[in-house]
């Protein structure tokens, strides 16, 4: 007889612990929603300063020589209809409309999947200027088109006539998205196999003596290279096993919070010292 009550009582309780772990708060996936369109509406600022050079016909890569050497048969991408400076712009419009449309949570899903689509389609235009920024950003938006990003906190919710919902929410895209942060820093770490990395610690004093790449405050970095092996130790470290702290089912709240403040500290860190366009800013906005 008290076997039963038993068994559904250990059932809640680990019910309850994967929503903790893999469970989502409906508040935090507004401000999830709101760094995402900004952070889009920074990266199509940043590449419309080049726009004529980058990706009208009359620039460095014309659209036949990208088709013919550059690109595979089976990439589609809008940017390729028109070489022309003035389509080009339109599409940047049409991006940059949609991701005000996301930032306030109008139409939040169609308005996602337009950003999506057109933002795909500019980094596929010049593959030759993207970097891991790009892929990690559209990635992302990838998720929030599954996620009920305009559930809270946007236009959408004002325009409802259905009840508020509850703030906790689980789904297999709230675990994908959880997943996808996770693995950006397990491959990240795997990568990182070199004896600069592993053995000497001598990785980022490398990296900052790049002039192209290091800032000031990075160039100042290279007088302490005790402090340098340290960083490149703790960087590694916290790639490896810092993933794991944010699925913990022990104290998950407190640990989740100090992990993401510590992956936080790491893309400000970078940011400081290093000069590799919005990346460590989405890399860090992520975690909300």
């Amino acid at each position: 007889m008290t076997a039963a009550p038993k068994k559904s009582s250990v059932g809640r309780r680990a019910r309850a612990k994967i929503f903790d772990i893999f469970g989502a708060d409906l508040r935090s996936l507004a401000v999830f929603r709101i760094v995402l369109a900004l952070l889009v509406l920074a990266d199509l600022a940043n590449r419309a300063t080049d726009l004529y050079q980058h990706y009208a016909d009359a620039g460095v890569l014309p659209r036949t020589v990208l088709v013919e050497e550059v690109l595979s048969p089976w990439v589609f991408s809008l940017n390729l209809m028109n070489g022309g400076s003035f389509f080009q712009a339109l599409l940047f419009g049409v991006a940059a409309l949609a991701a005000l449309g996301m930032l306030v949570g109008y139409r939040t899903r169609l308005m996602i999947f337009v950003v999506w689509v057109v933002l795909l389609s500019v980094q596929l235009r010049n593959p030759l200027v993207n970097n891991s920024s790009g892929l990690l950003l559209r990635m992302l938006l990838f998720w929030g088109m599954l996620l009920p990003l305009g559930a809270y906190w946007s236009v959408d919710r004002v325009r409802s006539a259905l009840p508020r919902p509850s703030p906790r929410f689980l789904s297999l895209a709230s675990f994908g998205l959880f997943m996808q942060i996770a693995f950006v820093y397990w491959f990240t770490a795997a990568l990182k196999s070199g004896p600069e990395w592993r053995v000497d610690h001598t990785a980022l004093y490398y990296a900052l003596s790049l002039d192209q790449l290091a800032t000031p405050i990075g160039h100042f970095l290279l007088n302490f290279p005790a402090l340098l092996q340290v960083l490149t130790f703790g960087t590694l470290a916290l790639e490896a096993f810092g993933p794991f702290l944010l699925f913990c089912p022990f104290f998950t709240g407190p640990v989740r919070t100090g992990t993401v403040l510590a992956f936080m500290g790491l893309h400000f860190g970078i940011w400081l010292t290093m000069d590799i366009g919005i990346f460590p800013w989405i890399s860090a906005f992520c975690m909300v």
